[in-house]
């Protein structure tokens, strides 16, 4: 069985989207009650937290004694948009919560052997990718393969039967032991 632990989970979608695929999801969180919330209803096999990544104190009850084998996070966004801002990493509030997704693979006892990661495809472009690189570049210091050519954006009425044209960033990352 594979399982997976999905972080900053909204109401599930990378769940869903495994769950397809026989991958057993352990662990979810979010911010947000009300997702959470739809987490515990949609899903309630799923061990669900309502809580700050930047809290430590809960990422040992993610491990539910079981290897991750799949990590997924749609961190938040907003601080790379072309709708918000654009401070990127300098958005103290949440332009930093990607490294705690670091922090969390290494409070681990063993690292997950997929990190699979979502954002909007601005990150990927704005000042020549600065972004990117420096997700790339902190991906690879924490123990995992990755290049340029792991990271794609896609069309999500090129890849599903949907008609809404949404545009979005995945990054997957693979841990070197594997």
């Amino acid at each position: 069985m594979v399982n997976h632990v999905s972080l900053f989970a909204g109401m599930g979608g990378f769940i869903l989207g495994l769950n397809k695929l026989n991958v057993k999801t352990t662990f979810a969180n979010d911010i947000d009650q009300a997702c959470v919330d739809t987490l515990e209803h949609s899903f309630p096999e799923v061990t669900s937290l309502c809580g700050s990544i930047v809290d430590s104190s809960w990422f040992s009850r993610a491990e539910n004694d079981v290897p991750i084998d799949i990590l997924s996070a749609g961190f938040p966004c907003q601080p790379f948009s072309i709708a918000g801002q654009q401070d990127g990493f300098s958005d103290k509030d949440r332009g930093n919560l990607f490294f705690n997704i670091l922090d969390f693979c290494d409070s681990l006892k063993a690292p997950p052997k997929v990190i699979f990661l979502e954002n909007v495809t601005n990150l990927m472009v704005k000042d020549n990718g600065a972004w990117l690189t420096q997700i790339v570049s902190s991906l690879r210091k924490a123990g995992y393969w990755i290049s340029r050519t792991n990271c794609h954006i896609v069309n999500s009425s090129k890849v599903s039967s949907t008609i809404q044209q949404r545009e979005r960033l995945y990054i997957f990352a693979y841990h070197r032991s594997v």
